[in-house]
């Protein structure tokens, strides 16, 4: 019945958007999680049925509330739809230390794990850069430097 409910209301939403050319404004409407999700939704429907600019707003949105509990849905969305900025946002909100263990344990990156194995080796990339970034390549003499060894 929920699910029946979300498609009605992303209907609407599309629907009011093509005849009005305003963006519908889900957190005003939802909080938190389900704004996020509806939002996801919506990004899927604009993007089926070429709606640009609306599918641009969404991914803005989705970029904007990034959380533990939706960053990896919102991955695999990204990765559905072509959805570069997106995926780039998830990938870098994922390799935080602070974040990574959190997201991990969620039912969402169990499904990244499954059904999206190329995001999985996009994701160590990303961490693998910024880990490398951050301590960068080991500096003959330089003793004082923290440093990872590194292969290329």
């Amino acid at each position: 019945m929920c699910r029946v409910l979300v498609l009605i209301g992303n209907l609407q939403a599309v629907l009011h958007f093509i005849y009005c050319d305003v963006i519908p404004d889900v957190e005003e409407e939802l909080a938190g999680f389900e704004a996020i999700m509806m939002t996801q939704h919506l990004l899927a429907a604009a993007d089926r049925y070429g709606i640009e600019r609306l599918r641009s707003h969404c991914e803005r949105r989705l970029c904007e509330n990034i959380a533990i509990d939706t960053v990896a849905s919102s991955l695999a969305l990204a990765e559905q739809h072509g959805c570069f900025q997106l995926k780039s946002t998830c990938l870098e909100f994922i390799g935080l230390p602070e974040n990574l263990q959190a997201v991990m344990q969620t039912d969402g990156f169990k499904n990244l794990k499954e059904n999206y194995p190329a995001v999985i080796v996009d994701l160590l990339k990303s961490i693998a850069r910024v880990t490398y970034v951050s301590y960068g390549p080991k500096i003959e003499g330089d003793a004082n430097r923290k440093c990872v060894k590194f292969t290329k």
